[in-house]
């Protein structure tokens, strides 16, 4: 990419970019290229800004390729992972929190685990 030549690796614009390939490709369903994209993107802001908001984005995007795909035993922890960040760096009232929960809930549904994604969902605040 252009802007690795031209910023520090580890620069959080590139994350970001990398961030925003990984939703087109998992949009377009391209899993395995969305899945590279956010696992970069992911290393990037682990290393510069670890604990930030943007670190679940990516966490939680993941998270639903894996789903997406079936793969609920890899998703499972890392939506629970991004729910945590979002709980410790967020209002509680924040859509994101939501978002986090919502996608767990639906993987729970799809799982059959049905009772634990109602639990989820009644911790969503409207």
């Amino acid at each position: 990419m252009i802007w690795e030549k031209t910023l520090e690796s580890d620069h959080p614009y590139i994350a970001a970019i990398l961030n925003n390939l990984g939703e087109t490709y998992w949009i377009r369903g391209d899993y395995e290229a969305a899945e590279q994209y956010f696992l970069r993107s992911l290393a990037i802001k682990e290393r510069v800004m670890p604990g930030h908001p943007s670190v679940a984005v990516t966490l939680n995007a993941l998270a639903n390729v894996y789903r997406d795909q079936e793969r609920y035993a890899e998703a499972e922890p890392i939506y629970r992972r991004a729910l945590s960040v979002r709980q410790s760096t967020l209002d509680a009232d924040d859509t994101a929190i939501a978002e986090t929960l919502k996608d767990l809930a639906k993987m729970l549904r799809q799982m059959g685990r049905v009772a634990e994604a109602e639990r989820l969902e009644a911790q969503i605040r409207t």
